[in-house]
């Protein structure tokens, strides 16, 4: 490896791992900064999915920009734009600025996280050292889960919340720094054309659907609820018939006839499903179930991304001996029971048994995530790789963005459900206990800690089901044609 190479697997191993440490550490923040900013349970869902699904909308472009205006070019406007939306993350005094935040980092990031592996793939041609490599980048999402939940316990217990923005300042100029130096640019190809009303439409019809699905919590009327999900099935379908007409389209519905590239990006979206969004509903559990501090919080959810770290580092060596669809079925057995064994956890589960779970649901992610990237992006055409790599992320990232507003959603409903059944006269403060995390004298602690439990439960049930709809997928044999 020469020295160019070693410094673009380190920068791009840091904006990877800068982009997910965001995620791990704002989920341990969530209930610091419903307490300073008198945030509502919607509130933290937008904190999170604002960031989401930004980066769900916008991967979808960066990948076709990258393709026209160079890797090495976007990526450097990907990293400047993510520390700016830190800045103001970290400035912020109020919900809309914090969200505001999370957009611009969410734009920011729509560049890096697809770039990340295109960037891989250009510069490593030699398979075996292209596998390694991708190993040791995805080894660095799990380093950033591992230390994101401490780290962020840390600095939210002694510092504040805003600090776990500020730290991104420093690592993204290091970032910038290497990647002018190191990576090597491209031609540009001017003849890609860009595809703005397609960009549009996805951003409506994700933005309406997800936030539907937030409001689903809110007990919204059915009107309302009807109108929003309307808007963004019309948008569904407007986006498929403009794509299958432009001449260069933001998705190449083309590449949906193959079974393999559609099964995988299936898979895709539900790694971000049932395991992305894990580290939000675990963060919860711990601290509004079982009633642990952020610090405390952080560190117990260290055992996942340690699983995930270290067979995602050991991927490329565990492939030479076993087919990687046989890795991706075994990857997801593991996200499937891991998930239904913390649908049982209860408020007094035993730290033990919580720890074995979330080991397994981080072995199937070291797992999942190489193998899946691989497997979609291994027959993609040198002139495509952005774009395939900007779809498959965008599917996962869309994967995360639906988890979150609708297993979120159905967490706070059944955990209100369940307060409701044990104090049917309180109504108002059974649901400023869970969406506001107001406490009153009437209720008591142990009971909103055994609601909380409950909704997570369900959420987690939910979690499993998706990753059995890709166990079941993985079966399926593609029709033979002549």
């Amino acid at each position: 490896m020469t020295r160019k190479e070693l410094f673009t697997m380190i920068a791009v191993s840091l904006g990877s791992f800068m982009v997910t440490l965001d995620i791990s550490i704002v989920n341990v923040a969530l209930p610091a900064i419903q307490q300073d900013l008198n945030s509502s349970m919607t509130d933290l869902q937008w904190i999170v999915d604002a960031y989401a699904l930004t980066l769900s909308a916008l991967i979808l472009s960066s990948g076709i920009m990258s393709d026209r205006f160079g890797k090495k070019q976007i990526w450097n406007i990907g990293v400047i734009i993510f520390t700016i939306g830190s800045i103001i993350c970290a400035l912020s005094q109020n919900n809309l600025w914090l969200i505001i935040g999370r957009i611009t980092q969410g734009i920011g990031g729509a560049a890096l996280i697809p770039g990340a592996m295109a960037i891989i793939m250009m510069t490593f041609t030699d398979h075996h050292m292209r596998n390694k490599m991708v190993g040791i980048w995805s080894s660095s999402t799990a380093i950033a889960l591992i230390v994101g939940p401490m780290m962020g316990g840390i600095l939210v217990n002694y510092l504040g919340w805003s600090t776990i923005f500020s730290i991104n300042i420093p690592i993204g100029l290091l970032i910038i720094i290497l990647s002018t130096y190191a990576i090597r640019p491209e031609p540009k190809n001017p003849n890609i054309s860009l595809d703005p009303l397609g960009q549009l439409l996805t951003m409506i019809m994700l933005g309406t659907l997800t936030f539907g699905l937030i409001e689903l919590s809110q007990s919204p009327s059915l009107l309302f609820l009807l109108t929003i999900f309307a808007i963004s099935l019309i948008a569904f379908i407007l986006f498929i018939l403009w794509e299958s007409k432009v001449t260069t389209p933001l998705v190449p519905l083309s590449l949906f006839k193959s079974w393999e590239f559609s099964r995988n990006n299936i898979a895709s979206f539900v790694i971000g499903f049932a395991t992305y969004s894990n580290i939000f509903f675990l963060s919860l559990f711990f601290q509004n179930a079982q009633g642990y501090s952020a610090i405390e919080t952080g560190f117990r959810l260290a055992p996942e991304f340690i699983a995930m770290g270290l067979f995602a580092m050991g991927y490329g060596k565990i492939a030479k001996h076993i087919k990687v669809q046989t890795l991706l079925l075994v990857a997801f057995v593991l996200i499937v029971i891991s998930a239904l064994i913390m649908a049982q956890f209860t408020p007094h589960s035993h730290y033990s048994i919580i720890a074995v779970s979330m080991f397994l649901m981080g072995i199937g992610m070291g797992i999942s995530i190489p193998a899946v990237s691989l497997l979609t992006l291994k027959d993609a055409p040198k002139d495509k790789i952005g774009s395939v790599s900007s779809i498959m992320n965008a599917f996962r990232q869309t994967g995360m963005a639906i988890s979150i507003a609708l297993l979120g959603a159905i967490m706070t409903s059944s955990a209100i459900k369940a307060l409701q059944s044990s104090f049917p006269n309180h109504k108002n403060i059974v649901d400023d206990a869970i969406t506001q995390g107001i406490i009153s004298v009437d209720i008591s602690i142990n009971h909103i800690q055994s609601a909380w439990a409950y909704g997570f439960n369900i959420a987690m049930f939910g979690a499993a089901i998706s990753a059995m709809i890709v166990i079941i997928c993985l079966f399926i044999k593609p029709t033979q044609t002549t």
